[in-house]
């Protein structure tokens, strides 16, 4: 399973339903939703999302959770 694929089960899980055709959309979280996303995401691939990382990144839309997820493991 790749990075996409995890990421929309996360999403799914989540309650977060996505259209790949909408993946440049913005996703409207709130911040509860945000950090249990975040946190969701830091187990599933067993990496460490740091503060600066989400301040410095802005995570609006899917593709840019696809975004900051590949970067970990460049």
């Amino acid at each position: 399973m790749d990075i996409t694929q995890k990421l929309e089960e996360i999403f799914y899980n989540m309650g977060i339903y996505l259209n790949k055709e909408a993946y440049d959309e913005d996703i409207d979280l709130d911040s509860l939703q945000f950090v249990s996303l975040i946190v969701a995401i830091e187990r599933e691939f067993l990496i460490r999302i740091s503060d600066s990382t989400l301040e410095e990144q802005q995570l609006v839309n899917f593709r840019d959770f696809i975004d900051m997820v590949k970067k970990h493991f460049d």
